[in-house]
């Protein structure tokens, strides 16, 4: 009860472990206006709940991060909106567990990076990236060439994904937030 009732709220969603079963799950709904969606997790029982009085809980957020809260931002809960629902990369799982990046140094082989973009900036490490331009000189910035049609943003969507900040009031937040991101930036132009 305490984790409906309490300071909580960041979305319209929320993953809950609640003893009792799916009764106990639907009563705690019922009782504190929520819509039952489903069960998420078997062990533990984490139950994923809809916020039916979304703008009253708004007021009530917490400027502290609730990763569980975030089950349901895309993509990583998938609700079946390409028609296979339930595959996961059951991420919440790990966060629940603790594992949030921390410690893991990774570089994205791709297109560049927006070192500068507000979900990843915190957590770009410099002495991760390099990149390579096709006349194989080394540049110390990885970041992609400015293209209007934004063509050439991979690199920086993939990096995001991965370890895009929490509560930056940007996005959503990445698989591993805490993980230290780099760019291994190798564009042949032809």
């Amino acid at each position: 009860d305490e984790a409906i009732n309490g300071k909580l709220w960041l979305s319209d969603h929320l993953a809950v472990e609640v003893d009792g079963g799916e009764p106990h799950a639907k009563y705690l709904a019922h009782k504190y206006n929520l819509h039952y969606v489903r069960q998420v997790f078997t062990n533990p029982p984490v139950y994923h709940f809809h916020n039916m009085d979304s703008n009253d809980n708004r007021k009530k957020r917490s400027t502290n991060l609730n990763v569980i809260n975030l089950l349901a931002q895309e993509p990583k809960h998938n609700t079946g909106q390409l028609g296979h629902a339930g595959y996961d990369l059951n991420v919440t799982w790990a966060w629940l567990r603790g594992y949030t990046g921390r410690g893991v140094h990774l570089s994205i082989l791709d297109d560049g990076i927006q070192t500068t973009n507000a979900d990843i900036a915190a957590n770009y490490f410099p002495d991760i990236s390099y990149s390579v331009i096709h006349d194989g000189q080394p540049l110390d910035d990885p970041s992609p060439r400015i293209d209007p049609s934004f063509s050439n943003s991979h690199g920086t969507y993939c990096a995001a994904i991965v370890a895009a900040v929490p509560n930056n009031s940007v996005c959503g937040v990445g698989v591993a937030y805490e993980a230290k991101v780099g760019e291994f930036y190798f564009q042949v132009c032809v």
